[in-house]
């Protein structure tokens, strides 16, 4: 049981088993099975589809909660008596059967769009509530009016009637109510009487089936976009699961959660970012779209720069209570970026959206600068705070002191880590692109972020590249001693997410021999994070790797989520940890990684645009967005590669990245014929826009743009010498070619800065 005390020990689910399901809404409903009952833990937030500001998201996080009953319990049923879990994110059924062979089918159900949850039972079930203070008493209906840190909150219990349900009150204070036959309890909370009555009205009468129908009326414009078919039982399983964890994950009001359990019951800047950039690249940039705005509006602390309040993006969303992770602004510049090209959604190049995350660019130029080592550096490395920042020897998320001065990073003064600068690159670039394209925005920005990503560039090239090995180095630390070192990594989460989510890489070919490595000695250590492994696993299927190799990368991930743990029986949620699957399940980021990887295989979601790929794992795509453009696409024959690709009926010539010009607003068809190509130079993907592509007797004609440096990888592509770029004018633009390391590809570098066509012979 949790006790309330000033740190929330613990902050696990302390039931032998558990059940997390969360809403829409954001209200959070966990049945944790005891020895010898059922804990029902309901956790009150306000309503999400009302309420969009921080303070509201946030207001039961895993540190400062509302309950919204002081207890709730299926009193009868102890944990022996379970014999199967049937979990769904939004409607989960507990089958028991008690040594006198007493049988019962419960189901806890999610209420997609209204603050509440419901349970029901096939046979004779008890279930008992007690208030904070006290129940106001109607026939049906439970309710009780309080407060908690300023917040006006009625938590409510609605039944079919004091005589249906056998409605009494205990000695001790507890309401007893009694179900059978199918009868559906509603309980949850609002933010007063009037919701409450509201939300009734809404469901009045309805049955367990009837609720589950409408809740998935509510979810389906979600999970309609971007569904894969593959040619895998349990893969398919797995991933049509976790697209409908991730939407339980994230609440209407813009908040992702890093996962359902308490410990993680926090905004985490990396983790709703990730999710929500790899969910838009798979083809589904909905979760993108509420969850950018809100993170832009709620950054976790300012600085000071030149008289201006600069916003930071730290580890957690909208507080101060958060450690100085040193990726935060990436995310931020990250989300925007991707939103604006997934979705064109011109809010996105606004003066009010982008001169705030210029403000915070300039000040992380500022005050993570280190002008003497030419790196950006920070007092945290990943997650651990080092001994020169203020808060070292505290936990910065709640303020609890730890127990003993040192520890990791008691040895480090201040960290300069491949992470930290790897994504200072990509917002350079990001920013770089966004300024270039708004209307509103002056021109000094622009190219000072350019230069900033050219300087970028030569330090990841000439510092973090080790000249003996030719990959990249994690972290170059300043010690307390006075000493600096090169320093590993020996879990390389940061390290492989930088040269994996891009969305732009300084140099492809050391990038790949630096995952390459990763992929070898990760598994050694014997457990590995899976969402970076995903996004490492998407990588190197795009550069060479088999689909037989690449299912075999996520074999266990598989398993471990299909493996049914007696703390969370929660069976097909994806969990963090390799080979550790009594860990924390259901995770949005893991989620959104896996489907972006797999998704991947069909439709690949560029920078800047859409390629087309192949492989003998996935056979279609349905409802992908891009833009105002709907993509099905489909995949016929054999092999891993693209043989020919049609457009709305039409032949690509020379390009797997799909010309704009060819894509219609609305409904588009693919048809992807997997086989060996041999038919000359062709563009496997780019950095850049690809408007179209032109055949001419003796070469082919790519009409392209960037607002900043471009990859343009080739397929087949001839000698250099035949290869020409010029910009808009018909001046050359500076442009080099070398091959992509382990594959039969080149990749051409244009130094561009506007509309530029490339010009290959064939």
């Amino acid at each position: 049981m949790v006790t309330r005390g000033i740190w929330r020990e613990p902050q696990v689910e302390e039931g032998r088993h558990n059940i997390i399901l969360q809403n829409r809404c954001g209200n959070r409903l966990t049945a944790l099975f005891h020895e010898q009952f059922v804990e029902l833990e309901l956790l009150y937030k306000p309503n999400g589809f009302r309420r969009k500001d921080f303070p509201a998201r946030n207001f039961s996080n895993r540190d400062i909660y509302t309950p919204l009953f002081a207890e709730a319990e299926l009193p009868e049923i102890p944990a022996d008596f379970v014999q199967e879990f049937r979990y769904d994110p939004f409607h989960t059924s507990v089958r028991t059967e008690a040594p006198g062979g007493a049988r019962n089918s419960i189901s806890l159900l999610n209420i997609g769009d209204e603050n509440a949850f419901a349970i029901s039972a096939r046979c004779p079930l008890v279930v008992t509530f007690l208030p904070h203070r006290e129940f106001a008493v109607e026939d049906g209906l439970l309710y009780e009016e309080f407060a908690d840190r300023g917040e006006g909150i009625v938590s409510f219990v609605a039944f079919d009637s004091f005589e249906e349900n056998r409605y009494r009150v205990l000695e001790d204070g507890r309401h007893v109510l009694q179900l059978t036959g199918g009868d559906v309890v509603l309980l949850g909370g609002e933010e007063n009487l009037y919701q409450v009555r509201r939300a009734l009205v809404a469901l009045e009468g309805a049955s367990r089936e009837e609720l589950i129908a409408h809740t998935e009326r509510t979810i389906a414009p979600l999970l309609r976009r971007a569904r894969l078919e593959v040619i895998d039982d349990e893969l398919q399983r797995v991933l049509d699961l976790n697209r409908r964890i991730v939407y339980s994950g994230l609440d209407e009001g813009g908040a992702c959660f890093g996962a359902l359990n308490r410990i993680y019951h926090l905004i985490w800047v990396r983790d709703g970012s990730v999710t929500a950039t790899q969910m838009a690249r798979a083809g589904n940039p909905e979760m993108l779209r509420i969850w950018t705005p809100f993170l832009l509006e709620n950054p976790s602390s300012f600085g000071t720069l030149d008289g201006r309040l600069c916003p930071e993006f730290l580890q957690m969303v909208g507080t101060r209570w958060s450690k100085r992770e040193e990726d935060g602004l990436y995310h931020a510049a990250h989300c925007l970026f991707r939103l604006y090209q997934t979705t064109g959604d011109d809010w996105c190049l606004r003066a009010e959206t982008l001169r705030p995350l210029v403000d915070a660019v300039d000040y992380q130029i500022a005050t993570r600068w280190d002008e003497d080592l030419e790196m950006f550096g920070s007092d945290t490395f990943g997650e651990t705070t080092l001994a020169g920042s203020d808060y070292f020897g505290y936990d910065s998320v709640n303020g609890r002191m730890q127990e003993q001065r040192g520890g990791a990073g008691s040895g480090t003064l201040r960290s300069h880590a491949l992470r930290q600068n790897g994504h200072m690159y990509n917002v350079f670039r990001m920013m770089e692109i966004l300024l270039a394209e708004s209307p509103e925005m002056d021109e000094p920005a622009r190219e000072r972020y350019r230069e900033w990503g050219d300087r970028m560039e030569c330090v990841l090239a000439e510092t973090f590249t080790d000249p003996d090995t030719g990959i990249y180095r994690s972290m170059y630390a300043q010690k307390t001693d006075g000493t600096c070192e090169w320093m590993d990594d020996d879990n390389p989460w940061g390290y492989t997410w930088v040269q994996t989510e891009g969305p732009f890489r300084p140099d492809l070919n050391t990038a790949l021999r630096s995952l390459r490595m990763v992929r070898e000695t990760w598994p050694e250590g014997g457990s590995y994070g899976y969402c970076p492994w995903n996004t490492l696993a998407e990588v190197l299927a795009e550069y060479g790797l088999s689909t037989g190799e690449f299912r075999a990368m996520l074999e266990d991930e598989l398993a471990d989520a299909l493996t049914e743990t007696k703390k969370y029986p929660m069976l097909g949620a994806l969990t963090e940890y390799a080979h550790r699957p009594e860990g924390w399940r259901a995770l949005p980021f893991s989620a959104g990684s896996l489907l972006n990887a797999v998704g991947s295989r069909i439709l690949t979601g560029l920078p800047m645009g859409l390629a087309a790929r192949a492989s003998e794992l996935v056979d279609s795509v349905s409802g992908y967005r891009f833009r105002t453009s709907l993509v099905d696409a489909r995949a016929e024959g054999d092999g891993d590669g693209v043989r020919a690709v049609r457009v709305n009926g039409r032949l690509l010539v020379g390009t797997l990245q799909i010309p704009e010009a060819l894509l219609r607003s609305g409904p588009n068809r693919l048809e992807i014929e997997r086989g060996d190509y041999s038919g000359g130079p062709r563009l496997y993907g780019s950095d850049a826009r690809l408007f179209s592509v032109e055949q001419a007797e003796g070469h082919r004609l790519y009409r392209m743009a960037s607002a900043t440096r471009a990859d343009l990888v080739f397929e087949n592509l001839p000698e250099p010498a035949v290869l020409t770029v010029t910009d808009g004018e018909g001046a050359h633009v500076r442009a080099h070619v070398k091959p992509v390391e382990g594959t039969e590809m080149h990749v051409l570098t244009v130094r561009a800065s506007g509309e530029f066509t490339v010009r290959v012979g064939c």
